[in-house]
C-alpha cells in the first residue's frame, strides 16, 4: 500500500514539476536520504524519512519568515499551513511547500516526503534443552520517485536490521533474521525489533519459557552440643550433621542428592549425618519432568575425620574432699595412649561419664564387633 502510495505520489510530482518554479532548497537532519534532481529545472527533493522524528529545514539562509504548508489534495493546493520557521516537523507523508521571503522576493520550494514502513513477524522455530531458536520475517515498502525527467523510477538500497532483547537487555543485534539464544530457565518476554534504512521499524513479541534448568548447592555443617574438631584443612569429626540447600534454576519438579557413597536423598533441602570417616563427593541433580531437561552440579568435598570427642563443660576432682576446677575445655588426647592399638590406632576411642560430669569416667575403645573394653584401670578426670 506505502509503496503504490509513493509511486502515486511521485506521479502527481512529475505533473506539478511542470508548472511550479523551485529551487530545490529543502533538506532534512534526520533524514535517510535526501535526493534533489539537479537536471531538472525546478529541482523538487525527495525525502526519505522516519516519522518519529522527521524535520524539514531550509537551506536558503537569506530570508526574513518562512512558513510551512501541506498539499491539500480534496481542494488541490497548499491550504494548511503547519508551521514558521527554518524547521518543520511533519508527521505525515505527503507534499510539502516551504514559502519563504528573502531580499529578492518570495521563493516557494516544494518536496515530497516519504516514510517507507516495515511489516515484522517473528516465531519461535524450536526449543530444547540448551537453545531457544527464533527467526523472524520482514518486508519495507521501496525507497523510490519516478524521476520527472526520464519518467524512470529510481530506487534506494533498501537494507533491514534486527535486534532482539530480553528481559530488558539486548541479546542480539544482527542483519540476519535467524537466532539460536540461551533456553529460558523463566516466563520470558522476547522483543524482535526491524529497522529499515529511513529508520522506520516494527517490533513483535514472543513468550516461552520455563524450560531449561541449572543445579547448584551449598552446604552448611550444623552446630551440635558436642563440638567438632576442624582441621586445618576444614575436615569434620563424625557425626557431623549437614544441611544441604539447592541454588538450582528453572521449574524444578525433581531433586536427586548423591552424598558420596553414603545416600541418595530426593528432598529439596535435606539434612543428612555422615557418621562414618571419610571423603564424600557431593552433586545435586534437578529434573523439570514437563520439559524433559535435568542439569547435575559441580561436585564439592565434605571430609569427615576420626572421631574426637571435646567437652566444654567443667569437671570437678573428687580426689580432694575441696572441690577444684578443671580448665574449661578437658581433653581426653592424654589417655589415648591407653588405648592405642597398631591395627586400630585411636578409631572407636569412647569416654563414658556420669550425666552430672562427676566421678569416674571410663575411656575405652569400640572393637569391630561392637564390644566396649576399658584401657586399663578406671581414671579419675
Amino acid at each position: 500500500m506505502h509503496r503504490a502510495k509513493s509511486l502515486v505520489c511521485a506521479a502527481i510530482v512529475t505533473a506539478f514539476c511542470t508548472t511550479w518554479q523551485a529551487q530545490g532548497q529543502i533538506t532534512s537532519p534526520t533524514a535517510a536520504a535526501v535526493d534533489t534532481l539537479d537536471d531538472v529545472g525546478n529541482e523538487p527533493a525527495f525525502v526519505f524519512c522516519n516519522l518519529d522524528n522527521a524535520v524539514l529545514t531550509v537551506a536558503d539562509s537569506a530570508y526574513s519568515s518562512v512558513e510551512w504548508l501541506a498539499y491539500d489534495y480534496d481542494s488541490a493546493d497548499f491550504v494548511q499551513t503547519i508551521g514558521t520557521g527554518a524547521q518543520c516537523s511533519i508527521t505525515a507523508e505527503g507534499r510539502y511547500r516551504a514559502r519563504v521571503e528573502t531580499p529578492d522576493g518570495v521563493q516557494a520550494y516544494t518536496c515530497w516526503c516519504f516514510a517507507p514502513q516495515v511489516t515484522l513477524q517473528a516465531r519461535i522455530d524450536s526449543v530444547d534443552c540448551t537453545n531457544i531458536y527464533l527467526s523472524a520475517s520482514a518486508t519495507s515498502d521501496a525507497m523510490q520517485y519516478v524521476n520527472p525527467l526520464t519518467n524512470e523510477t529510481v530506487s534506494r538500497e533498501q537494507t533491514l536490521t534486527y535486534t532482539v532483547s530480553a528481559a530488558d537487555s539486548v541479546v542480539e543485534q544482527t542483519a540476519d533474521s535467524h537466532w539460536a539464544l540461551t533456553s529460558p530457565t523463566d516466563s520470558t518476554t522476547y522483543v524482535v525489533r526491524a529497522v529499515n534504512t529511513a529508520g522506520a521499524w516494527q517490533t513483535d513479541t514472543l513468550v516461552n519459557g520455563p524450560w531449561a534448568v541449572t543445579s547448584d548447592f551449598s552446604y552448611e555443617v550444623r552446630d551440635r552440643d558436642v563440638s567438632n574438631e576442624v582441621s586445618s584443612e576444614g575436615a569434620w569429626s563424625a557425626p557431623v550433621d549437614v544441611e544441604m540447600t539447592q541454588n538450582a534454576q528453572g521449574n524444578i519438579t525433581a531433586y536427586e542428592w548423591v552424598m558420596g557413597e553414603a545416600a541418595r536423598l530426593y528432598e529439596k533441602n535435606p539434612v543428612y549425618t555422615f557418621k562414618e570417616t571419610g571423603t564424600y563427593t557431593l552433586t545435586l541433580t534437578v529434573t523439570d519432568e514437563n520439559s524433559g531437561c535435568s542439569a547435575t552440579s559441580d561436585e564439592q568435598e565434605l571430609t569427615v575425620t576420626d572421631a574426637y570427642p571435646r567437652f566444654s563443660e567443667r569437671f570437678h576432682s573428687q580426689r580432694r574432699r575441696r572441690q577444684r576446677r578443671i580448665p574449661a575445655v578437658v581433653q581426653v588426647a592424654a589417655f589415648v595412649s591407653h588405648c592405642h592399638h597398631e591395627s586400630l590406632g585411636t578409631q572407636g576411642l569412647r569416654v563414658e561419664r556420669p550425666a552430672n560430669g562427676l566421678g569416674r569416667h571410663h575411656i575405652g575403645r569400640e572393637s569391630r564387633r561392637g564390644n566396649v573394653f576399658l584401657c586399663g584401670r578406671r581414671r579419675r578426670i
